[in-house]
């Protein structure tokens, strides 16, 4: 492994969609696939999306009569603000 060829690789910003069943991420992918959203189906019953389009995502299974459970922080709409304001925190630790 080395830094052009890395053996592993972490995502930031990932979004899991976790559904009941197999018919319902069937389902799931179905009323999405117009969105023009990243998902990758993991296994029977997971989606892997870009965290940014996870408004999108729970705006159109809203609007099928589906109100998932979100988990977690949402992150800012746009992920250059919030790795800034990141780069700032770490900045200002640095000083002390």
């Amino acid at each position: 492994m080395n830094k052009t060829t890395p053996g592993t690789v972490i995502h930031k910003n990932v979004a899991l969609i976790a559904c009941d069943t197999a018919l319902t991420l069937k389902e799931t992918l179905q009323r999405l696939e117009d969105l023009n959203i990243s998902a990758i189906q993991l296994g029977e019953r997971h989606l892997a999306l870009p965290a940014q389009d996870v408004n999108k995502a729970l705006n159109r299974l809203k609007e099928h009569g589906e109100f998932p459970r979100l988990i977690g922080t949402p992150i800012s709409e746009e992920p250059q603000e919030q790795e800034v304001q990141e780069q700032e925190v770490q900045e200002v630790k640095d000083l002390k």
